[in-house]
């Protein structure tokens, strides 16, 4: 056939026909031939100077928004991405609106992320606070525009991003971060949440940006707090891995096990032991941390009573005997104050107070 005629023959054909021909009417070096003499495919090179001036056009937005109820997650092609702060809520959404809705140039107004939006006193503490501690509204907008993310953990991403940047930096609160880490790492292990409740880990002090903590270790079942010193960016990670090393052997009463193993209870005892043996000093400022910022309301440390209460707890001093006693006149004045120092520290002799609960029952409380 002549080139022309071929030409007018393959016209009407579809691939596979074509194909199809060719095998049966061509050599394999013929075939070969023509695939050789086809120009080369393209090579995709990235538009380096097109992803640089993306970058800078999400660098200079967030300048612009900085101090303001908002928190710019991303820019594509023309709209923006974001989080904004709900005064009332003390939450963040997660929302979208057109760039051309933002100003250009720090200063400028803009119907969004405008001058009417800058961090008033009025509500300035509760803004830092859900902003450290990553509170969030459901996800059902994050999850549409971020297919497989999750939005707890590209929050705490684009805050790292404007920490690097030195934006909002006067936000950051450090130990509320650290607290909120520690909150959301989840425990995966059935049998160590009837031992823990939070992430095995004890934030003893910030400085800057870093975290100094005390983490419990298992070596040849010997449970020890090790000390540590990270940055907030590092922080979560670290925590997961604690948690995933932890290897602890529980069992029920009277279950068989190994030699390592033990019970809930056996475990507890041993780890508030292990507890006790970290420098006194850090020991108090663990316990004013957690007192102040409890980790649930049932249980201020990552394990149900580590410590004893005393200066940094209100518990009611709820002891059969010693109420007994107490209320059975038994007891005088000098002795319920020396009963109180002994058993609960000189803080408790200053400011006990006797009351009746909703049972009718007396107790201590501070």
């Amino acid at each position: 056939m002549s080139s022309s005629k071929t030409a007018e023959y393959f016209k009407d054909k579809s691939e596979e026909e074509i194909m199809n021909w060719m095998v049966a009417n061509m050599t394999p070096e013929q075939i070969r031939s023509c695939f050789d003499e086809l120009p080369e495919a393209p090579i995709s090179v990235p538009d380096t100077k097109k992803e640089e001036n993306a970058e800078q056009k999400l660098d200079n937005l967030r300048e612009v928004c900085a101090n303001k109820k908002y928190i710019i997650h991303k820019v594509i092609n023309d709209t923006v991405f974001f989080w904004y702060y709900l005064v009332k809520s003390e939450k963040w959404v997660y929302s979208q609106a057109p760039f051309s809705d933002f100003p250009k140039n720090v200063g400028e107004d803009g119907e969004e992320c405008g001058n009417d939006t800058l961090i008033k006193d009025n509500f300035k503490e509760e803004l830092y606070q859900s902003y450290n501690q990553n509170q969030l509204t459901e996800s059902s907008k994050f999850e549409e525009h971020n297919m497989g993310e999750n939005q707890n953990e590209t929050f705490i991403k684009v805050k790292n991003e404007y920490n690097n940047k030195n934006i909002n930096t006067e936000w950051v609160n450090t130990l509320l971060s650290a607290l909120h880490i520690q909150k959301s790492i989840p425990i995966l292990k059935p049998e160590l949440k009837e031992v823990i409740n939070f992430t095995p880990v004890l934030i003893e002090s910030v400085k800057d940006d870093k975290v100094n903590y005390y983490y419990l270790s298992v070596n040849n079942s010997v449970p020890k707090f090790i000390e540590a010193n990270l940055s907030i960016n590092k922080l979560r990670d670290d925590f997961i891995e604690i948690v995933d090393d932890l290897n602890l052997e529980v069992i029920a009463p009277g279950q068989a096990g190994s030699s390592s193993a033990m019970t809930s209870d056996q475990w507890k005892s041993v780890i508030k032991t292990a507890a006790n043996d970290i420098d006194a000093s850090d020991l108090n400022r663990i316990k004013k941390i957690y007192d102040k910022f409890p980790l649930s309301d049932s249980s201020k440390y990552f394990i149900d009573d580590l410590f004893n209460e005393n200066a940094f707890g209100n518990r009611s001093l709820n002891n059969n005997y010693f109420n007994n006693n107490l209320f059975g006149n038994k007891l005088s004045k000098e002795t319920l104050k020396d009963y109180l120092i002994n058993k609960y520290g000189s803080y408790a002799s200053k400011h006990y107070k006797i009351e009746t609960n909703q049972f009718g029952t007396k107790t201590i409380t501070f």
